[in-house]
């Protein structure tokens, strides 16, 4: 999951919002990168709820809601008719990642013992670094293929597959 994240994170979202901003609607720099800061700032507040959202929903099913998010999100940025609406794809995105890395540096520090949990977040930061990495090459094929809706479209599939496979694997 972490590599997924940060596929979708760095490929479709960091990657491409920009560029589709600056492209569709001239968007300055400065408007893009306070757009950025609104998912930065959904992002920070969700987190700061991690313990009752934990407690209420479970970290397993916080993670499934989380690639949901995503996948909305990166489905409606295609949509946007204006650089001011894209606001609300940032703030959905935002509370999925303010869900998702807690949630998921939770599991991983409970499932292992403590003699071994700095190798597993190790492991962690290097899978999280290659999904920074495969990130924009993957969703760049995306845009290459599909325009630049590719991107986003690529990384909700990824996203919904992803919270899918959760549900699926709980079950089993």
């Amino acid at each position: 999951m972490s590599i997924a994240t940060f596929i979708i994170l760095y490929g479709s979202l960091l990657t491409f919002f920009p560029l589709m901003a600056s492209a569709r609607f001239g968007a300055s720099t400065m408007t893009i990168g306070l757009l950025m800061s609104v998912m930065s700032i959904s992002t920070a507040l969700t987190s700061t709820q991690m313990g009752r959202l934990s407690a209420k929903f479970g970290e397993k099913n916080l993670i499934k809601a989380a690639f949901l998010f995503y996948g909305a999100a990166l489905l409606i940025i295609p949509a946007i008719s204006s650089v001011s609406l894209y606001a609300l794809p940032a703030v959905i995105f935002g509370l999925g990642h303010g869900m998702n890395i807690p949630a998921i540096m939770s599991l991983m520090a409970g499932y292992a013992p403590m003699e071994h949990r700095g190798v597993l977040m190790s492991v962690n930061g290097m899978v999280l670094r290659m999904g920074q990495t495969a990130g924009p090459l993957l969703m760049g094929i995306a845009y290459t293929l599909w325009g630049i809706a590719g991107p986003f479209y690529a990384g909700a599939v990824l996203a919904l597959a992803v919270s899918i496979g959760g549900v699926i694997a709980v079950k089993y």
